[in-house]
């Protein structure tokens, strides 16, 4: 067998060259939805879900607050998403 020896110049080189194409293809795979947009939607839902609830039963102090609720939410998912 040949042993080739090589400098620890290159092989400082390709050890990064082969960390930055992986952290790429790291980055290039964990493309969707922030954690915190998909929590705020989640809110969002919930509190519209709640306010069916309310207004099913009459209930318009709670129904205004679901409402608001929903409605804060759905603008900071949108404005963490931008």
């Amino acid at each position: 067998m040949i042993r080739m020896a090589m400098s620890p110049t290159i092989l400082a080189i390709s050890n990064t060259t082969t960390l930055r194409d992986s952290d790429n293809a790291a980055k290039r795979e964990r493309q969707g939805v922030e954690p915190v947009v998909r929590d705020l939607a989640l809110i969002s839902v919930g509190a519209c879900v709640a306010l069916a609830i309310a207004w099913s039963y009459e209930a318009d102090l709670f129904a205004i607050f679901f409402a608001t609720s929903a409605a804060v939410a759905i603008v900071e998912a949108v404005r963490r998403s931008v």
